[in-house]
């Protein structure tokens, strides 16, 4: 099967890392909403928003728990894994540094990443995605793909049937996943 995955919020965790990097107070486990700049004050606003310019900050975003071993199962199970990144359009060499992380992490091909915004519009089997909106978009143009919401705080109210999962879920079971059994299919 040809599995998607999001990079940001799924294997890189970029949100508690700029709050850690600007020094705020905010409990990443209350975090409710995927703008989490706009949770900021006005100054480390500014702070985060200098910082997600520079390519060196992209470069040491800490991996997710378990992402390497998550992804380790999905090829192991004979998936193809195939990168949607959405660019961080304020950073000049973003994409790169991107690209070169996916491929010394997860051993990736240049040909399994792509660059680009509009998720929805790449076909495949399954979507393990963060943010909500894009796994619906996704789940409603792929009738018979299985959407996963990759568990983040700011997901956890979600009122759709888009299974949640964790790295440990994936890693637990092997790499397989069950489609067609209804809202409770996953790993």
């Amino acid at each position: 099967m040809d599995v998607i995955l999001d990079a940001d919020g799924v294997v890189f965790e970029w949100m508690p890392h700029i709050l850690r990097s600007v020094g705020s107070s905010i409990d990443w486990a209350s975090v409710r909403t995927y703008d989490v700049l706009g949770l900021l004050d006005n100054w480390k606003a500014q702070q985060a928003r200098t910082l997600l310019a520079e390519p060196s900050w992209w470069s040491q975003v800490p991996l997710i728990y378990g992402a390497q071993q998550g992804v380790q199962a999905l090829r192991s199970a004979g998936h193809s894994i195939l990168w949607a990144t959405s660019p961080w359009i304020d950073c000049y060499g973003w994409e790169s540094v991107r690209r070169a992380r996916l491929m010394k992490e997860f051993e990736s091909n240049h040909d399994e990443i792509m660059m680009g915004a509009p998720k929805h519009r790449i076909m495949g089997d399954i979507l393990i995605e963060d943010n909500v909106e894009n796994a619906v978009r996704w789940a409603a143009r792929n009738e018979n793909g299985l959407p996963l919401l990759f568990i983040q705080p700011y997901n956890e109210g979600a009122t759709n049937r888009i299974p949640r999962i964790d790295w440990s879920d994936v890693i637990s079971a092997g790499g397989r996943f069950h489609i067609g059994g209804g809202e409770n299919s996953r790993p």
